[in-house]
């Protein structure tokens, strides 16, 4: 919603301008890939093998790459998937954003399910945790949740409280929170 944004922006303008020395520091990220809805039938021999990555985009582009995956889903509702993993990211900055790529692992490689860019003002400095909609596959949605981890504030290490919020349908260029 309009003000869960607003509030969102003010927090992470007030949280800057106290700590301006944060955007030096480098955090983890826990994301936690719970489940998607919706995804399609896109692997008609081998059947369904559906996996997330998750990227830092870094802004330093000689920052080393930080990416992480779950184990794809072999079984049950392939359309539906479970994970419930939680991922670890490494070397994220304030100010980085979080690509969200769902594939589909078929014999001869993988097909994107869709791919979306969540902004790090959607989770920082509370985190995230909501469903966010996969552009290109309507009605499609992904269950995760974001925590940073680390040094917010000097000698800081316990994760940012989490903040759940309900947004806009996502797009290529912008996630969506359902």
């Amino acid at each position: 919603s309009d003000v869960c944004s607003s509030d969102l922006l003010a927090s992470v303008e007030a949280f800057t301008r106290s700590n301006m020395s944060v955007t030096a520091a480098s955090h983890k990220l826990l994301v936690h890939i719970i489940q998607a809805e919706g995804l399609h039938h896109m692997n008609h021999f081998t059947g369904d093998h559906p996996y997330v990555v998750c990227e830092v985009q870094h802004t330093d582009n000689r920052a080393e790459r930080s990416r992480v995956e779950t184990k794809p889903v072999t079984e049950g509702d392939t359309l539906n998937p479970l994970w419930n993993e939680m991922l670890e990211l490494e070397n994220w900055q304030v100010g980085e954003n979080l690509e969200i790529t769902v594939y589909d692992k078929g014999l001869l490689g993988s097909k994107t399910e869709g791919k979306m860019l969540m902004p790090s003002d959607f989770f920082f400095p509370h985190g995230f945790n909501g469903m966010v909609a996969i552009p290109g596959l309507p009605n499609s949605k992904l269950h995760m949740t974001v925590q940073i981890m680390g040094g917010v504030q000097a000698g800081g290490s316990a994760a940012a409280p989490m903040t759940t919020c309900e947004a806009p349908p996502m797009t290529n260029a912008a996630p969506t929170v359902m």
